[in-house]
């Protein structure tokens, strides 16, 4: 029986990490079909805008007004697509340069594609080492103290 438990146990345990990877995959593929409809109607909205432009400029009358507000939309769509990619290179244990938008690893100091200096870790490890150098001068004065006891 203890030899069956354990395989049942095993068994439950496998089935609870495949679950929980296919979760993940079916996140990730419902944030990539996201992403791909913002781009598609990102696309659509810079034609609609493009073709206003072309009658603007050809003699017909288009207010700057409907311009404007398509160009608004085309922001919102956008800034809507940056809120996906974040979400989704966060699903993959990834981060995006803040200056070229480029997916990197979480744990880069620079950006592959610009060069950009990646400030989040720097001032992780700068909390970390004023932690250490703070408790550092306490060490020493400890020592001196027991020296001065001798």
């Amino acid at each position: 029986m203890g030899m069956f438990d354990d395989v049942v146990v095993n068994a439950k345990a496998a089935a609870n990490a495949f679950s929980k990877k296919a979760g993940n995959i079916f996140d990730i593929s419902k944030l990539k079909f996201n992403a791909s409809s913002i781009r598609g109607e990102i696309n659509k909205k810079n034609q609609e805008l493009g073709e206003m432009v072309f009658d603007s400029k050809t003699g017909k009358e288009v207010s700057d007004d409907v311009i404007n507000a398509k160009i608004d939309e085309i922001k919102n769509l956008k800034n809507d697509l940056a809120a996906v990619n974040e979400l989704l290179a966060a699903a993959k244990n990834l981060m995006i340069c803040p200056v070229c938008s480029a997916v990197i690893a979480k744990d880069s100091m620079f950006c592959n594609k610009c060069g950009t200096k990646i400030e989040v870790q720097q001032e992780e490890s700068n909390t970390a080492s004023e932690e250490t150098d703070n408790s550092q001068p306490v060490q020493e004065e400890e020592k001196a103290e027991t020296v001065q006891e001798y």
